[in-house]
């Protein structure tokens, strides 16, 4: 990448090092980083995200409405199906 470079990750967090992107926002090597994945519970938290370059937003990109129709009616499926079929208790 050039000097500069902004970079973005919306697939997984595991596909960059925080350490190694921090340093590169350090030394100029990346302008930015913005993502909307990120591997720990509280990323306010981590290093990198205290650098005023990096940005990260909430990973939203599958919440849609067919999306949520489509996972709430498979979960009201399968609630119906545990519902009908015999529990074995022993």
């Amino acid at each position: 990448m050039r000097a500069g470079a902004v970079l973005v990750n919306t697939a997984r967090a595991g596909l960059v090092d925080p350490t190694a992107v921090l340093a590169a926002l350090r030394s100029g090597s990346l302008s930015a980083y913005a993502t909307d994945t990120v591997d720990a519970e509280s990323p306010d938290l981590a290093p990198l995200f205290r650098d005023e370059r990096a940005i990260a937003t909430p990973h939203i990109g599958a919440y849609t409405e067919e999306t949520v129709a489509r996972a709430t009616a498979a979960a009201v499926e399968n609630l119906l199906r545990a519902l009908a079929s015999p529990v074995a208790i022993g």
